[in-house]
């Protein structure tokens, strides 16, 4: 490639659109060096067709030197005074959350760096409150090893800008990318290319492992004189951290802390960083956040320098799965020879149990400094015993195959081998549910009908056996009421209704029972039943039944109305069909990006919740990552999905979708010419390959 990149020789310049060009390579290199991993997809979400061009030229961008500055010229925001007062230079850095400029205060004549948040991620009223209290007390906090805020503010155009000092040194993510190509050359652990490579003074050690404990230590001083100011960072991790020229460590990007409030901002979200440093508790429902959960993302953080590899690694959907269901990998398996001591404090500070973490940040530094000056430490050792202990307490497999063991080895009788059997019976269940095909029962009623006799008969299969051990009636009777009365066959649907009304057991669902058991002869499916009289849905399980048949009434609204319940919610199956019923119709694009990032949070904790991955699940997360545009995701989450329910035309037309996206058009057509001929009136998929 020829050295010059004038206008007239470079890609830009050949572009018929060269505006847009430049600022999706913009784009593409802030999300890259944010660590976004769909960051060229996301970048072109408006530009599709010009993927391969930023594609190439952020790959090249070390090549070109002009390539850095012009994407930066064409930022608004340089020359702009903040406050009258900030004077934007130069574009230093960005992120998730937002950009950070070198600015000049007008008044000290000193250099400061000024971070200006995306607009987005918050809700201007409340939240600005808040941000204003918390970045007051932030200002108060005085330490070495947390970068000072001097002043807060909001543009004309409610952009929220932090004004902090300006730092020389390196991000600890950039350190560690070095560090992890230097293990493949050399397995020593010498520090001594910090200082020689980038400046950074060793302190007296010339380890790195020691060095790293050190780091952390001083972090560790840091973030307790945080949470003494009354604010929790939320959101550690090796990119929010710099090391300074003179080997101390500061702690940044306190975005997430300052504007997280009154649910404003989505806990757990994939846009806000990572999750591979972020305690399991952010994946629950209302889980209070605490300085133990700022603990864990420090102590994650130093698994990662000590092993060079973060806790959890893959795309954002394997590690919040993994996150959601197990411990990270032991980080003396991960570095052979790790310190027995060292290994205790990771474990302990990263422990699950919230509880069972160091209560403040402040002990979790004792421990630190104790390692480092060859003391005793708190922290105990796991034990083989307890580390298989964990593991089955979180499989809820072998959690009843360990009940079954113990109750054996206790009573030695029948009781004990009833409670193996019904253990063995909600195995088989759970295997067996995991291939229920995805809304077979509340598409459109043009598409219950199932083409194929070998489709339809294949799927009664599953629901005959899946009702054959289920413990519980719901959902399993549920839906093969609905197969059975969509295929002809009212009076096995009037049967299978009889069941859920016995387990349920309230007036609503016997009424709906007697429904189902007068419906008209001759014709199929929800129209046969007459529900107009139905009682008042009392009870959630009442209102879930409502719910789940106004769907196949196609009253969608009112369905989504009565599964926004959280009572309700808390059924999986509810949880479920609140999922699959999004309705992004209507809303912006900045909207729906948020609505999909809520639901699929709301996911991951479902699959926490019911302890694997579904056909329904792996639908749910192809949807939900398409709408955010990270297609590549999507697309291996319907493979996942299409695994288990291969003739599921509704998993085939979300793989279409995103496979088109991915500009794959062999795949794409593959997955929906299948659609079509599975449910020929389905619309959507016609229509796209046409």
């Amino acid at each position: 490639m020829s050295s010059s990149v004038g206008p007239e020789s470079s890609e830009f310049g050949r572009d018929r659109h060269p505006s847009r060009l430049e600022e999706a390579v913009s784009k593409a290199l802030e999300l890259r060096d944010a660590g976004r991993t769909e960051w060229l997809h996301e970048a072109c979400s408006e530009v599709p067709e010009l993927e391969s061009q930023v594609g190439k030229l952020v790959e090249q961008a070390h090549l070109l030197p002009g390539l850095i500055a012009k994407t930066t010229l064409l930022d608004p925001m340089i020359g702009r005074c903040l406050g009258g007062r900030f004077l934007l230079r130069e574009r230093i850095g960005a992120g998730a959350m937002g950009v950070v400029y070198m600015a000049e205060d007008c008044e000290l004549r000193r250099s400061v760096a000024c971070k200006v948040v995306r607009h987005g991620l918050m809700a201007p009223e409340q939240v600005l409150e808040r941000f204003d209290r918390e970045a007051r007390a932030m200002a108060a906090v005085q330490h070495p090893s947390v970068v000072t805020i001097h002043d807060r503010g909001c543009t004309e155009d409610e952009q929220v800008y932090i004004v902090m000092e300006l730092v020389d040194g390196v991000p600890l993510s950039d350190l560690l990318e070095l560090a992890h190509r230097r293990s493949g050359k050399s397995r020593n652990d010498s520090a001594v290319w910090l200082d020689g490579d980038h400046g950074i003074s060793l302190r007296g050690e010339v380890s790195f492992l020691r060095t790293a404990v050190r780091w952390t230590a001083d972090l560790a001083l840091g973030l307790e004189a945080v949470h003494q100011a009354g604010v929790l960072h939320r959101d550690i991790k090796p990119s929010n951290i710099l090391v300074r020229r003179e080997g101390m460590p500061a702690l940044l990007d306190f975005g997430i802390a300052l504007l997280e409030g009154n649910g404003s901002i989505t806990r757990g979200a994939t846009s806000l960083g990572t999750p591979s440093y972020m305690p399991p508790e952010a994946l629950e429902h209302a889980a209070k956040r605490t300085p133990a959960s700022d603990v864990y993302g420090l102590a994650a953080t130093l698994y990662h320098m000590v092993t060079l590899h973060a806790p959890y690694e893959g795309s954002p959907t394997q590690v919040m799965t993994a996150l959601a269901t197990r411990e990270p990998v032991p980080a003396g398996q991960v570095r052979p020879g790790l310190p027995r001591d060292l290994q205790a404090i990771l474990e302990k500070g990263m422990h699950r149990d919230p509880r069972a973490r160091y209560a403040s940040a402040a002990d979790f530094e004792a421990d630190l400094r104790a390692f480092l000056e060859y003391r005793p430490i708190t922290a105990r050792p796991v034990t083989r015993i307890e580390r298989v202990t964990r593991k089955l307490m979180r499989s809820r497999v072998a959690l009843g195959a360990l009940a079954t063991l113990l109750v054996v080895g206790a009573l030695a009788g029948a009781h004990a081998w009833r409670d193996h059997e019904v253990g063995l019976q909600r195995a088989r269940y759970a295997e067996l549910a995991r291939h229920f095909p995805p809304n077979f029962s509340v598409v459109g009623a043009a598409n219950r009908s199932y083409r194929f006799a070998a489709d339809r008969d294949a799927l009664a299969t599953l629901l005959d056996d899946a009702a054959r051990v289920a413990v519980d009636p719901l959902p399993t009777y549920l839906l093969r009421a609905s197969l059975r009365q969509d295929h002809g066959d009212p009076l096995g649907a009037a049967s299978d209704m009889r069941v859920v009304a016995d387990s349920v057991a309230t007036p609503f669902a016997r009424s709906l029972a007697s429904c189902y058991a007068s419906a008209r002869p001759g014709v199929d499916g929800i129209r046969s039943i007459d529900l107009s009289q139905l009682p008042e849905a009392v009870m959630p399980v009442d209102r879930y039944l409502l719910a789940y048949h106004r769907l196949r009434q196609e009253k969608v609204a009112e369905a989504i109305d009565l599964l926004s319940d959280p009572d309700v919610r808390r059924i999986p199956h509810a949880e479920e069909l609140f999922l699959v019923s999004t309705n992004f119709d209507g809303e912006s694009r900045l909207e729906q990006h948020r609505i999909a990032l809520e639901r699929y949070a709301d996911l991951v904790r479902l699959e926490s919740r019911i302890g694997e991955l579904t056909a329904t699940t792996a639908h749910i997360a192809g949807r939900m990552l398409t709408m955010q545009g990270r297609f590549e995701e999507a697309a291996r989450a319907c493979d996942e999905g299409i695994a288990l329910a291969p003739r599921s035309h509704v998993l085939r037309i979300t793989a279409g979708f995103a496979a088109f996206a991915l500009r794959d058009l062999d795949t794409a057509r593959s997955h929906l010419n299948v659609a079509r001929e599975l449910r020929p009136n389905y619309f959507r998929p016609v229509q796209d390959l046409i």
